[in-house]
């Protein structure tokens, strides 16, 4: 895993972290967290007409961010 600092368009901060998705999957599941969706966000169809070019370049080859929505694994819950 490694963490990157940038600073993108219109002086935005930006901080994440690249690791492998397997690697993401496995520290969630050793967590006690199961994968409920995962999303590769692209751009609403509208933002075509914004920037043509771009909405392209972006709907052809994605950016590689991921959204994961992570739920508790209830089979790891206590039991009350």
């Amino acid at each position: 895993m490694r963490l990157v600092e940038e600073v993108w368009r219109q002086g935005w901060q930006v901080r994440y972290w690249l690791a492998p998705l397997e690697q993401t999957c496995e520290e969630l599941r050793r967590a006690g967290f199961l994968i409920e969706r995962l999303v590769e966000p692209r751009p609403l169809p509208e933002a075509e007409s914004v920037d043509p070019v771009r909405y392209e370049r972006v709907t052809q080859q994605p950016r590689g961010f991921l959204a994961l929505r992570a739920v508790p694994d209830p089979r790891r819950l206590p039991v009350s």
